[in-house]
């Protein structure tokens, strides 16, 4: 199914204006831009992976750390069970390291 069938015409856009934003307007430039141009392929290619991987580093290391700041590990609830019993589950940051990176650890395993 398409985007605007799944959200709806309004949130599609929303999305689509956000992405936007967070490209620029480099890879969809219309016209003057021969797309099939390797050197234009690839700059698109750089620009979307630095997109998707602050968008990983955003949901999957800064949302979580958040939620561990204002929910650390030996926190309670509001009726003193701790906070992360039954279906919640200590969320754990992931880090994006890159293959060609000198550390040692793998993001998965943190």
């Amino acid at each position: 199914q398409s985007l605007v069938h799944k959200l709806g015409a309004d949130a599609a856009v929303d999305m689509a204006e956000e992405l936007g934003e967070d490209l620029g307007v480099f890879p969809f430039v219309v016209g003057g831009v021969d797309k099939s141009d390797p050197e234009y392929v690839q700059a698109v290619k750089i620009v979307c992976l630095n997109w998707a991987i602050f968008q990983a580093h955003r949901l999957f290391f800064v949302a979580m750390e958040e939620l561990l700041q204002k929910h650390p590990v030996d926190s309670v609830d509001e009726d003193g069970a701790p906070f992360w019993s039954g279906t919640r589950r200590v969320p754990k940051p992931l880090r994006f390291i890159p293959l060609d990176s000198n550390e040692d650890e793998v993001s998965a395993q943190q």
